[in-house]
C-alpha cells in the first residue's frame, strides 16, 4: 500500500473511531446508508484532506465502501419508536 501512495504522489491520513462513528451515522441519517466502520473512514479521510486544503473544492473523490453496517451493530445508537398493541395508525403517523 505504501508503495502505491509514494508512487501516485499519494497520501495517507489516520482518523479516530469518534470521527469514523460520527460519518457513519451522518451517512445513516441524510442518506438512509448502514455503512461500515471502514467505509466510514474513507469519508472521514476525505473529510480531513478537504479541510487541509490537500483535497480541493473542484476535485471528484471516490469513497469506496465494501461491507454493511449490519456486521456492526454496537457502533450505532437506534431510537426506533414501536407500536404497541394498544396504538393505532392515523394518516398524519401513529395516534397513541
Amino acid at each position: 500500500m505504501l508503495e502505491a501512495i509514494y508512487q501516485s504522489g499519494g497520501c495517507a491520513v489516520a482518523v479516530d473511531d469518534k470521527e469514523v462513528l460520527h460519518e457513519q451515522q451522518q451517512l445513516a441519517r441524510q442518506e438512509g446508508l448502514f455503512i461500515c466502520p471502514e467505509g466510514a473512514a474513507t469519508l472521514a479521510a476525505s473529510r480531513q484532506l478537504k479541510e487541509s486544503g490537500w483535497l480541493g473544492e473542484a476535485e471528484l473523490v471516490v469513497a469506496i465502501n465494501t461491507g454493511t453496517g449490519l456486521k456492526y451493530p454496537e457502533t450505532v445508537e437506534v431510537s426506533v419508536p414501536t407500536l404497541q398493541p394498544e396504538d393505532s395508525l392515523s394518516a398524519s403517523g401513529v395516534r397513541v
